[in-house]
């Protein structure tokens, strides 16, 4: 299998697995998009709108979206920084932490496995990794960017 049918098949994939919800111990499923929205709030409790759109690489219009849902969920608190009545920013509430807590414990299984899959691979062949996946990463963005669709 070549790198662009392994690539495409990943994608693939991944798409796939975005529209899975799954339990993270709350009582009602989260969708990906949602629990990786409430592991990057908890690991920058208080951070703005703004900078967690940075950090997830999403639109503001997306996480906007996704904060409204996980606020109507009743998984965060979006406040306003005092001084600054534009700035919303968001923190965890107690059920947004017992679903950050559980996602960490799920991820932290998968990353020990695929840890033991690639301890064996040299510093230099991780940096290769790191810089195919940087490059992949500045393809989908020329892509995002660009507005193509079909080449």
């Amino acid at each position: 299998m070549g790198f662009m049918e392994t690539y495409t098949r990943i994608v693939n994939k991944h798409i796939l697995n975005q529209k899975i919800p799954k339990d993270y111990g709350v009582g009602f499923l989260l969708y990906p998009s949602e629990i990786h929205t409430i592991a990057a709030i908890g690991l920058n409790p208080g951070i703005n709108c703004m900078n967690l759109s940075k950090k997830m690489g999403v639109t503001r219009g997306a996480t906007s979206q996704i904060i409204n849902r996980l606020e109507s969920k009743n998984l965060i608190h979006k406040y306003k920084k005092e001084g600054n009545r534009k700035e919303v920013c968001v923190k965890l509430n107690e059920l947004g932490f017992i679903a950050y807590e559980n996602q960490k414990k799920i991820g932290s299984k998968f990353y020990k496995n695929l840890h033991k899959k690639i301890e064996g691979a040299s510093q230099n062949e991780i940096d290769f990794l790191v810089k195919i996946f940087k490059e992949l990463e500045n393809f989908v963005d020329m892509r995002i960017g660009d507005g193509s669709k079909n080449d």
